[in-house]
């Protein structure tokens, strides 16, 4: 079969293509299947070298493969025009004739061959990986579904609004939404009041006017003061890697109940301590750091308790990581915290939080909204035609649950909160996280 690169080919045609490669050249080429797909195709690797040479196994090896999702047939077709190159250049081209010789390349250009087959079909299918089920079979989750709902061979993409809006029902309990919409009724009304409030009580509406101002600047304060450069806060680059590790809350509690403090203090005091261990591996002194981290804190008032909905805010909070003692460490934590809860900031987080809640993300100022960027793609609903079917699958077995606390850890297993990779700094040299 005649071998073109401005298409490309379905499974049959793929492995009529491969075996054109042995008949040809069967003292450069070998085929072989290494396995059979989910719906039974098989899984072609071609062998090329110059067996006069000396045997496959015997030869340093280079591995190249493509299409291992779905629809990514420009890989595919990458990997049959460098075999082509090869059988092409042998013999005329000094390089690939010492690399043929020297050494073994094991080409698969299809490692998913039924989603491939999906995105090449009549009706072409986009998936991002292969038709077998994951992690099991269960039923279908209503959602979206990428196809060629109208038969043009395009997958297209547009936006479209949901009449629904922008809230949907919890399908089994309707008190969420209830109590949502009971909340935003009663705004203009707690609005109206405090107004009507402030009116007849100036002076005492001016000293909550100037606590609450003094909350925000208290919060906002900690910006102005940036911490310290460390591997974990420079440029951050495309790449992302989340380790996580288990840890009891039996073992927190059973610290707190010996030592004293919160179970927020102990999980602080391990995570500073981690992290002093983390910056000594890379060569850093942990002593003349200045690290922070963003603590969740609840503002729920007592008459609250059992109400839905958080009452969450948060405080920036310095971690002792220049403290190489446990115990002092949890007792300069300690002291960080309950200086903190005496101050203003979560109140200030708070105050944040409630006018983001009442304007809505459409007007706040323009920094505190997400933009369309060239980095960063608004969100699409996929395909001209949409029709139900299923979007996505619950997590596998043995994954997160809300039973015990996870944490990010690094390459030594030390527990820490989360780490992203960003690249090298230019302004520090100091190597990624990766």
């Amino acid at each position: 079969m005649e071998q073109r690169f401005d298409r490309f080919y379905r499974h049959a045609e793929l492995t009529e293509i491969l075996k054109g490669f042995t008949t040809r050249k069967p003292g450069l080429f070998a085929l072989e299947s290494v396995g059979r797909s989910h719906e039974g195709r098989d899984i072609w690797v071609v062998t090329a070298t110059n067996t006069k040479t000396g045997a496959a196994a015997d030869k340093p090896a280079l591995w190249i493969d493509g299409n291992i999702h779905a629809g990514e047939l420009t890989a595919s077709t990458a990997c049959l025009y460098y075999l082509a190159h090869l059988e092409q250049a042998y013999g005329s081209d000094a390089d690939v004739t010492r690399l043929l010789d020297t050494r073994v390349v094991y080409a698969c250009p299809r490692i998913n061959p039924d989603g491939a087959e999906l995105a090449l079909a009549d009706r072409p299918r986009f998936i991002r990986s292969s038709t077998r089920p994951y992690p099991f079979d269960e039923d279908p989750i209503d959602g979206l579904e990428v196809e060629d709902v109208d038969g043009d061979g395009r997958v297209l993409m547009m936006r479209i609004p949901d009449p629904n809006g922008a809230y949907k029902a919890h399908p089994s309990d309707a008190r969420l939404m209830i109590d949502e919409v009971r909340r935003r009724a009663a705004q203009p009304f707690e609005v109206l009041g405090a107004v009507t409030d402030a009116v007849r009580h100036p002076e005492a509406a001016l000293g909550r006017l100037e606590n609450a101002v003094s909350a925000r600047a208290e919060a906002l304060t900690p910006a102005l003061k940036p911490a310290s450069i460390t591997p974990l806060n420079v440029e951050v680059g495309p790449h992302r890697r989340f380790d996580w590790t288990a840890m009891r809350v039996a073992d927190f509690k059973a610290v707190k109940n010996a030592l004293g403090g919160t179970l927020n203090d102990v999980v602080l005091a391990t995570v500073s301590g981690a992290l002093r261990r983390f910056f000594e591996q890379r060569g850093i002194d942990p002593d003349v750091l200045d690290v922070r981290a963003m603590v969740p804190v609840s503002v729920r008032s007592e008459d609250q308790h059992g109400a839905l909905g958080n009452r969450v805010t948060q405080m920036i909070a310095a971690l002792p990581v220049h403290v190489a003692e446990p115990l002092a460490r949890l007792d300069a934590v300690r002291a960080t915290m309950g200086d903190l809860k005496e101050s203003k900031q979560a109140l200030g987080g708070e105050v944040l939080t409630g006018i983001a809640d009442w304007t809505g993300n459409t007007r706040l100022p323009p920094r505190d909204r997400t933009r369309p960027s060239a980095k960063r793609k608004p969100p699409v609903r996929q395909d001209r035609g949409l029709r139900r079917g299923p979007l996505s699958r619950p997590a596998a077995a043995g994954g997160p649950t809300s039973q015990e606390p996870r944490m990010g850890c690094s390459e030594s297993g030390l527990p820490l909160l989360a780490r992203s990779c960003p690249r090298p700094s230019a302004r520090t040299g100091w190597p990624s996280c990766r």
